[in-house]
């Protein structure tokens, strides 16, 4: 989550959908991501124009400035909630990601 929260505004290219992480020991890596992940980003973008703390690099924001890893987790567990699933948890989205998404499509070829 800390990767997530950490993000700025300038590590998300809508265009090429490539995120710049980085990640444990100040390590960088390109994250591909889908034509509706850009499309998710891009509405985000302009609702997150009217937000109060809008002027932070920070790419997501809360409803006190920046979002931290532990509302980020909440916002998680809540919407979870909403939507009736269970046992949901954010290192699920990181294994899921590696396990199931194409290596030629993480490699970017």
């Amino acid at each position: 989550m800390s990767e997530l929260c950490g993000l700025e505004l300038t590590d998300v290219d809508l265009d090429r959908e490539l995120a710049y992480v980085t990640g444990k020991g100040s390590r960088p890596r390109v994250v591909p991501f889908g034509a509706k992940t850009a499309q998710a980003v891009d509405r985000y973008l302009r609702v997150r124009a009217l937000h109060p703390y809008a002027r932070s690099t920070r790419l997501l924001l809360g409803q006190r400035g920046p979002m931290t890893p532990d509302g980020a987790r909440d916002v998680l567990h809540l919407r979870a909630a909403q939507a009736g699933v269970a046992d949901v948890h954010p290192h699920r989205f990181r294994h899921t990601f590696a396990h199931r998404w194409p290596e030629e499509d993480r490699s970017g070829t």
